[in-house]
Protein backbone atom coordinates (compact mmCIF):
# COMPACT_ATOMS: atom_id res chain seq x y z
CA UNK A 1 0.00 0.00 0.00
CA UNK A 2 1.26 3.49 -0.85
CA UNK A 3 1.91 5.99 1.95
CA UNK A 4 -1.07 8.12 2.95
CA UNK A 5 -1.27 11.76 1.97
CA UNK A 6 -0.99 13.56 5.32
CA UNK A 7 -1.85 17.00 6.65
CA UNK A 8 1.11 19.34 6.37
CA UNK A 9 2.72 20.86 9.44
CA UNK A 10 1.82 18.17 11.98
CA UNK A 11 4.33 17.83 14.79
CA UNK A 12 3.46 14.50 16.39
CA UNK A 13 1.07 13.00 13.87
CA UNK A 14 -2.08 11.02 14.68
CA UNK A 15 -4.46 9.14 12.42
CA UNK A 16 -8.15 9.71 13.09
CA UNK A 17 -10.57 6.76 12.81
CA UNK A 18 -14.14 8.01 12.34
CA UNK A 19 -16.46 5.06 13.03
CA UNK A 20 -20.20 4.55 13.16
CA UNK A 21 -21.98 3.91 16.44
CA UNK A 22 -23.42 0.51 15.53
CA UNK A 23 -22.31 -2.77 17.10
CA UNK A 24 -20.42 -4.10 14.10
CA UNK A 25 -18.24 -1.06 13.47
CA UNK A 26 -17.23 -0.73 17.11
CA UNK A 27 -16.56 -4.44 17.57
CA UNK A 28 -14.48 -4.87 14.43
CA UNK A 29 -12.32 -1.94 15.47
CA UNK A 30 -12.06 -3.38 18.99
CA UNK A 31 -10.67 -6.60 17.53
CA UNK A 32 -7.94 -4.66 15.72
CA UNK A 33 -7.05 -2.58 18.75
CA UNK A 34 -7.04 -5.66 20.97
CA UNK A 35 -4.11 -7.08 19.00
CA UNK A 36 -1.94 -3.98 19.18
CA UNK A 37 -1.74 -0.73 21.06
CA UNK A 38 -1.63 2.28 18.77
CA UNK A 39 -0.81 5.46 20.63
CA UNK A 40 -1.03 7.54 17.46
CA UNK A 41 -4.71 6.83 16.77
CA UNK A 42 -7.55 9.23 17.57
CA UNK A 43 -10.89 7.41 17.74
CA UNK A 44 -13.90 9.52 16.75
CA UNK A 45 -17.47 8.22 16.99
CA UNK A 46 -19.95 9.36 14.36
CA UNK A 47 -23.22 10.27 16.08
CA UNK A 48 -24.86 11.88 13.04
CA UNK A 49 -27.51 9.20 12.46
CA UNK A 50 -31.00 10.27 13.55
CA UNK A 51 -34.63 9.51 12.73
CA UNK A 52 -34.84 12.83 10.86
CA UNK A 53 -31.87 11.92 8.70
CA UNK A 54 -33.24 8.44 7.93
CA UNK A 55 -36.57 10.02 6.93
CA UNK A 56 -34.71 12.47 4.68
CA UNK A 57 -32.85 9.61 2.97
CA UNK A 58 -36.15 7.82 2.36
CA UNK A 59 -37.73 10.95 0.87
CA UNK A 60 -34.71 11.48 -1.40
CA UNK A 61 -34.90 7.77 -2.37
CA UNK A 62 -31.30 7.14 -1.38
CA UNK A 63 -32.56 4.17 0.63
CA UNK A 64 -35.68 1.99 0.40
CA UNK A 65 -38.05 0.75 3.07
CA UNK A 66 -37.11 -2.85 2.27
CA UNK A 67 -33.41 -2.12 2.76
CA UNK A 68 -34.14 -0.20 5.96
CA UNK A 69 -36.10 -3.17 7.35
CA UNK A 70 -33.22 -5.51 6.51
CA UNK A 71 -30.77 -3.09 8.12
CA UNK A 72 -32.80 -2.87 11.35
CA UNK A 73 -33.07 -6.66 11.50
CA UNK A 74 -29.32 -6.95 10.89
CA UNK A 75 -28.65 -4.55 13.77
CA UNK A 76 -30.80 -6.63 16.10
CA UNK A 77 -29.04 -9.87 15.10
CA UNK A 78 -25.66 -8.19 15.55
CA UNK A 79 -26.65 -7.44 19.14
CA UNK A 80 -24.75 -10.54 20.27
CA UNK A 81 -21.63 -8.39 19.84
CA UNK A 82 -22.73 -6.22 22.77
CA UNK A 83 -20.19 -7.68 25.20
CA UNK A 84 -17.37 -6.82 22.84
CA UNK A 85 -18.85 -3.36 22.43
CA UNK A 86 -18.77 -2.84 26.20
CA UNK A 87 -15.17 -4.08 26.21
CA UNK A 88 -14.41 -1.57 23.46
CA UNK A 89 -15.90 1.30 25.46
CA UNK A 90 -13.97 0.35 28.60
CA UNK A 91 -10.66 0.25 26.74
CA UNK A 92 -11.01 3.57 24.97
CA UNK A 93 -11.49 6.22 27.62
CA UNK A 94 -11.16 9.27 25.38
CA UNK A 95 -13.40 8.50 22.40
CA UNK A 96 -14.46 11.79 20.84
CA UNK A 97 -17.90 12.23 19.30
CA UNK A 98 -19.22 14.35 16.43
CA UNK A 99 -22.79 14.84 15.24
CA UNK A 100 -22.21 17.05 12.21
CA UNK A 101 -19.59 18.75 10.05
CA UNK A 102 -19.45 21.79 12.32
CA UNK A 103 -18.38 19.65 15.29
CA UNK A 104 -15.94 17.75 13.07
CA UNK A 105 -14.39 21.03 11.96
CA UNK A 106 -13.90 22.13 15.57
CA UNK A 107 -12.32 18.77 16.38
CA UNK A 108 -9.84 19.14 13.51
CA UNK A 109 -8.98 22.69 14.56
CA UNK A 110 -8.41 21.59 18.17
CA UNK A 111 -6.19 18.63 17.24
CA UNK A 112 -3.28 20.04 15.29
CA UNK A 113 -1.52 16.67 15.41
CA UNK A 114 -4.37 15.02 13.47
CA UNK A 115 -2.90 14.43 10.02
CA UNK A 116 -5.60 12.36 8.28
CA UNK A 117 -8.96 10.70 8.99
CA UNK A 118 -10.17 7.25 7.87
CA UNK A 119 -13.94 6.67 7.94
CA UNK A 120 -15.28 3.19 8.69
CA UNK A 121 -19.03 2.51 8.73
CA UNK A 122 -19.54 6.22 9.34
CA UNK A 123 -22.72 7.82 8.02
CA UNK A 124 -21.57 11.44 8.17
CA UNK A 125 -21.07 12.97 4.72
CA UNK A 126 -17.85 14.93 5.17
CA UNK A 127 -18.21 18.52 4.03
CA UNK A 128 -15.86 20.27 1.62
CA UNK A 129 -14.76 22.68 4.36
CA UNK A 130 -13.31 19.73 6.28
CA UNK A 131 -11.85 18.04 3.18
CA UNK A 132 -9.97 21.28 2.50
CA UNK A 133 -8.43 21.16 5.98
CA UNK A 134 -7.20 17.58 6.14
CA UNK A 135 -7.06 14.43 3.95
CA UNK A 136 -10.08 12.15 4.42
CA UNK A 137 -10.33 8.50 3.41
CA UNK A 138 -13.11 5.93 3.53
CA UNK A 139 -13.37 2.15 3.66
CA UNK A 140 -16.37 1.19 1.55
CA UNK A 141 -17.23 -2.50 1.75
CA UNK A 142 -18.14 -3.03 -1.89
CA UNK A 143 -16.70 -2.57 -5.36
CA UNK A 144 -16.30 0.98 -6.59
CA UNK A 145 -17.49 2.69 -8.68
CA UNK A 146 -20.06 -0.07 -9.31
CA UNK A 147 -21.73 -0.05 -5.87
CA UNK A 148 -21.53 3.31 -4.08
CA UNK A 149 -23.74 4.51 -1.24
CA UNK A 150 -25.58 2.92 1.66
CA UNK A 151 -27.30 0.09 -0.23
CA UNK A 152 -24.15 -1.31 -1.84
CA UNK A 153 -24.27 -4.85 -0.39
CA UNK A 154 -28.03 -5.12 -0.99
CA UNK A 155 -27.57 -4.00 -4.60
CA UNK A 156 -24.69 -6.40 -5.22
CA UNK A 157 -26.77 -9.33 -3.93
CA UNK A 158 -29.70 -8.23 -6.08
CA UNK A 159 -27.41 -8.07 -9.15
CA UNK A 160 -25.89 -11.46 -8.22
CA UNK A 161 -22.48 -9.82 -8.32
CA UNK A 162 -21.03 -12.01 -5.58
CA UNK A 163 -17.32 -11.41 -6.26
CA UNK A 164 -16.84 -8.27 -4.22
CA UNK A 165 -14.09 -6.22 -2.59
CA UNK A 166 -13.80 -3.58 0.11
CA UNK A 167 -12.37 -0.34 -1.26
CA UNK A 168 -10.07 2.11 0.53
CA UNK A 169 -10.49 5.43 -1.27
CA UNK A 170 -10.04 9.16 -0.92
CA UNK A 171 -13.10 11.18 0.07
CA UNK A 172 -14.25 13.88 -2.33
CA UNK A 173 -17.40 15.99 -2.60
CA UNK A 174 -19.01 13.17 -4.62
CA UNK A 175 -20.02 10.20 -2.44
CA UNK A 176 -17.76 7.15 -2.94
CA UNK A 177 -16.22 8.61 -6.11
CA UNK A 178 -12.68 9.24 -4.86
CA UNK A 179 -9.55 7.46 -6.06
CA UNK A 180 -9.40 3.80 -4.93
CA UNK A 181 -6.03 3.18 -3.27
CA UNK A 182 -6.30 -0.40 -1.98
CA UNK A 183 -8.83 -3.24 -2.07
CA UNK A 184 -9.57 -6.40 -0.08
CA UNK A 185 -11.54 -9.14 -1.93
CA UNK A 186 -14.36 -11.21 -0.48
CA UNK A 187 -17.32 -13.21 -1.75
CA UNK A 188 -20.99 -12.74 -0.95
CA UNK A 189 -23.00 -15.88 -0.26
CA UNK A 190 -26.53 -15.95 -1.78
CA UNK A 191 -27.47 -18.87 0.46
CA UNK A 192 -27.06 -16.69 3.54
CA UNK A 193 -29.27 -13.92 4.89
CA UNK A 194 -28.58 -10.25 4.30
CA UNK A 195 -27.19 -9.64 7.77
CA UNK A 196 -24.73 -12.53 7.46
CA UNK A 197 -23.55 -11.17 4.11
CA UNK A 198 -23.11 -7.79 5.75
CA UNK A 199 -20.77 -9.40 8.27
CA UNK A 200 -18.82 -11.04 5.41
CA UNK A 201 -18.43 -7.64 3.80
CA UNK A 202 -17.32 -5.83 6.93
CA UNK A 203 -14.90 -8.60 7.90
CA UNK A 204 -13.21 -7.67 4.64
CA UNK A 205 -13.41 -4.02 5.62
CA UNK A 206 -11.80 -4.85 8.96
CA UNK A 207 -8.84 -6.47 7.21
CA UNK A 208 -8.45 -3.40 5.04
CA UNK A 209 -8.64 -1.07 8.04
CA UNK A 210 -5.96 -3.11 9.79
CA UNK A 211 -3.71 -2.75 6.74
CA UNK A 212 -4.26 1.00 6.68
CA UNK A 213 -3.44 1.38 10.39
CA UNK A 214 -0.31 -0.77 10.15
CA UNK A 215 0.82 1.13 7.05
CA UNK A 216 0.35 4.45 8.84
CA UNK A 217 2.35 3.28 11.85
CA UNK A 218 5.17 2.10 9.58
CA UNK A 219 5.05 5.40 7.73
CA UNK A 220 5.44 7.30 11.01
CA UNK A 221 8.41 5.16 12.07
CA UNK A 222 10.12 5.84 8.74
CA UNK A 223 9.56 9.59 9.10
CA UNK A 224 11.13 9.52 12.57
CA UNK A 225 14.33 8.11 11.09
CA UNK A 226 14.64 10.69 8.32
Amino acid sequence: MDDLNLRKGCSKEKLGILIGGDYLARCLLAEILHKNEFENLLIIEDRSVSVRRIYSLLIKRRITLKWLALKIYAAVRQGFFIQKQMHFQSRLHNVLQVKNNKELNVLIQNNKDLCAVVCFRAGLIVGQNNIDLIPFYNIHCAKLPAYPGLMSIYSALKDRDFEQQSSFHTITKEIDQGKVIETEPYKLDPSKTYWRNEILAYESGKKLLSKVINNFCSQQKNLMHI
